[in-house]
Parts: C-alpha cells; structure tokens; sequence
C-alpha cells in the first residue's frame, strides 16, 4: 500500500532530515579536527563534514544546503568552543556550497569528484580571504596556491564519498 505524502508532509520530512545531517555535520568536523592529518599544513585536511553539505546539495538543494553549511558551523563551533573558527567555518561552508551548485548546473558531466574539488578550492579560498582580512595581511592570500593541490585530493576524495553516500540514501528528492 503506497500513500502520498502531504506537501507540509513532505517540507517537514525535509527539515528534519536537513537538521539531522546539520547536526551529523556538526559531529563529524568536530572529531575530524582531532584526527592527526598526514598534510604539513595548516588547514589541511580532508574535510569530511563537506560531504554532508554535497548530500543535502543534491537531495534538497540550495536553500537547504546552505542552511545546514550555516547550522553545521554554528554547531561546531558552540560544541567545541571554538568561537574564532566561526567565521572560516561559515565562510568556507557558504561559498563552497554556492560554487558546488553553481557547477551542477553550468558545467555538464562535472560529477561529484568535480564538484568536490570545486567546493574544496572555494572554501580554501573563502578562508584564506578571511584570514587575510582577519589579521589585516593580504600575503596570507598566497597560501591559497600551496592549499590548491590538497584541495584537489581531498574534494576528489570527499565528492566521491559524497557520491557514493547521496546513491545509498533511501529517500529521493520529491
């Protein structure tokens, strides 16, 4: 027996799900900033709670992706403490989720390893800009090249994770 599912039904079912994977998020990049990276970088790292923001990008869209990159960084920050990596968090988390649907939709075939590339760069980026305006140095800025090739490891590695997590998912996005 098959029943259809109210359009309030349906919204709310979304929110829920929206706030779960804001929450699962949240957990993730905590514990993720735990984990001894193998990059000699600062900031490098694999970037594993992206992985959610790519899900709900693709499952629920925009609007929602960008409340739980806000809600997951806002989490993260009241769970840990860590109230001065809000604005890298909410930076990077919105401009990759802007640029990640960006290139679903104007770059035909990109695929998640793409996109996840895309959306790691970006978010680089936003946070290397923050930086720089943070503490007034505009050559913070050339740490952006040197991020460059690990945001292409790890957005190939997180958008084909993504990928695989978005397919075994039982719900669709109507």
């Amino acid at each position: 027996m098959s029943r259809k599912l109210t359009q309030s039904a349906i919204k709310t079912k979304t929110i829920t799900l929206s706030a779960i994977f804001a929450a699962l998020g949240a957990c993730v990049q905590i514990i993720e900033g735990y984990i001894p990276t193998s990059f000699p970088l600062p900031g490098g790292r694999l970037g594993l709670s992206n992985v959610v923001t790519m899900v709900i990008l693709e499952k629920f869209g925009l609007k929602y992706a960008l409340a739980v990159a806000a809600v997951k960084s806002l989490i993260a920050m009241l769970l840990s403490g860590n109230a001065s990596a809000l604005p890298y968090s909410l930076a990077g988390g919105i401009v990759s989720v802007l640029l990640m649907a960006l290139s679903f939709k104007l770059i035909k075939g990109i695929g998640h390893a793409g996109c996840g590339i895309i959306g790691a760069w970006s978010s680089n980026i936003a946070q290397t800009a923050v930086g720089a305006v943070i503490m007034s140095n505009i050559h913070i800025l050339s740490y952006i090249w040197i991020l460059g090739p690990v945001s292409v490891v790890t957005g190939a590695f997180t958008g084909i994770l993504a990928d695989f997590i978005g397919r075994t998912l039982l719900w669709t996005k109507k």
